[in-house]
C-alpha cells in the first residue's frame, strides 16, 4: 500500500503512537504533522488509498483561499478477500469494492492549510482508543472556518476487523463538548483552555 502513496508524489509523513495502551489516533496525526514541511496538509488513515484527483482539487481550492476541505462524501470498502489480494500485490484498480460495506459519508480524511491545522491546536489527544476524535477535529475546523462541503469522491479503504470499533463513554462525552460549541470565539477559547498539541 505504501507504494501507491509513494507513487502519488505527496510528502508522506507517517505518524505513530506509543507502544502499550489503546491506540491514540490523535497523537499519531499530530506526530505526522510535525514531520510535514508543506503548506497543505492531508490526513488519511493507514487503511486508506490515495485519490490524486480529489487531492488535486483540494489543493486548487486551498490555493484560492479555502482553509479546509473534506476530501470525500462517501466511503467504499474492499472486502476481506480483495484486501488480501491487494496486500499480495494485485493492483487495486483490478479489484472491486464491496457495495454491501459502503457508507454514505466520510469523516476524518481532510485537507487543510498548515495555518488552519495550527489554529486547531492539533487533534485532541485526550481521545483514547477508537472513535470520535475525527468528528471533534472536523467540528473544530468547521467552527473556526465555516465551509466544509465534501468533494464528490469516494474514499477507498481496506477491510479490517471491526471488533475494536466500540465508542467508549469518555470519547463520546468529549466529542459532545465539541458539539456544544457553536461559534469561532468559543472554539478558540475552548482550544486555549484545553491546550495545544502541536
Amino acid at each position: 500500500i505504501m507504494g501507491y502513496w509513494e507513487y502519488s508524489g505527496v510528502e508522506l509523513c507517517v505518524g505513530v503512537d506509543d507502544d502499550g495502551g489503546p491506540f491514540n489516533c490523535s497523537r499519531a496525526l499530530n506526530r505526522a504533522f510535525r514531520k510535514s514541511t508543506k503548506p497543505f496538509i492531508m490526513q488519511f488513515g493507514a487503511d486508506c488509498l490515495p485519490n490524486t484527483e480529489a487531492m488535486a482539487m483540494a489543493v486548487n481550492l486551498m490555493e484560492y483561499g479555502t482553509p479546509w476541505v473534506p476530501l470525500f462524501d462517501r466511503t467504499d470498502y474492499y472486502n476481506e478477500h480483495a484486501t488480501t489480494q491487494m496486500l499480495r500485490g494485485v493492483d487495486w484498480a483490478k479489484l472491486e469494492v464491496d457495495e454491501n460495506l459502503a457508507v454514505p459519508f466520510q469523516t476524518g480524511v481532510l485537507a487543510m492549510t498548515r495555518e488552519a491545522f495550527l489554529e486547531t491546536g492539533g487533534s485532541d489527544e485526550r481521545f483514547e482508543g477508537w472513535g470520535a476524535e475525527d468528528s471533534a477535529f472536523r467540528m473544530c475546523l468547521w467552527r473556526l472556518n465555516g465551509g466544509g462541503t465534501p468533494l464528490p469522491f469516494a474514499l477507498r479503504c481496506l477491510w479490517h476487523n471491526n471488533e475494536h470499533r466500540i465508542l467508549g463513554e469518555e470519547n463520546l462525552s468529549l466529542c459532545q463538548e465539541y458539539e456544544r460549541i457553536d461559534n469561532r470565539e468559543d472554539m478558540l477559547r475552548y482550544i486555549e483552555q484545553r491546550g495545544s498539541y502541536v
